[in-house]
């Protein structure tokens, strides 16, 4: 998707850290929903992953340069059936209003939490998610 429309994907972790406590499809599952997310509202510049240790969790944290939500919208995003987005874009994108909700259960089931970190309407988004780290042996 990211070729097709011309943007950007860039990735950093900023340090080599233990392996995460969770479910690997489960994650996938949340990247794929998080980045697809972007790159759907998204149509120039890109979308920046990047992991960071935070105590005994990774965060992870997907910045886009996106359309972003408005700030009356904003409480919508982690409830079912709901999108953010206008009707008219959010039907011309796709989805069912549950990907949100579902990645954050996910996380939640995992020990950790989602968040929306900012969203700027012209200017972009970014959202996070913690998940537990394994402990040392």
């Amino acid at each position: 998707m990211a070729q097709k429309k011309g943007l950007s994907v860039t990735y950093s972790c900023d340090q080599r850290h233990a392996n995460v406590l969770g479910d690997m499809d489960k994650l996938r599952e949340v990247l794929t929903n998080l980045i697809g997310n972007s790159l759907k509202f998204t149509k120039e510049g890109g979308v920046t992953i990047t992991h960071s240790v935070e105590g005994d969790m990774l965060i992870t944290t997907i910045v886009d340069t996106g359309m972003g939500i408005a700030k009356e919208r904003q409480p919508l995003l982690f409830q079912r059936f709901q999108q953010a987005m206008e009707r008219t874009l959010a039907r011309e994108a796709g989805g069912t209003g549950l990907g949100l909700y579902i990645s954050r259960e996910f996380i939640r089931l995992m020990g950790g939490d989602l968040w929306l970190v900012e969203s700027v309407e012209g200017k972009g988004s970014s959202f996070a998610f913690k998940v537990p780290l394994a402990k040392a042996s």
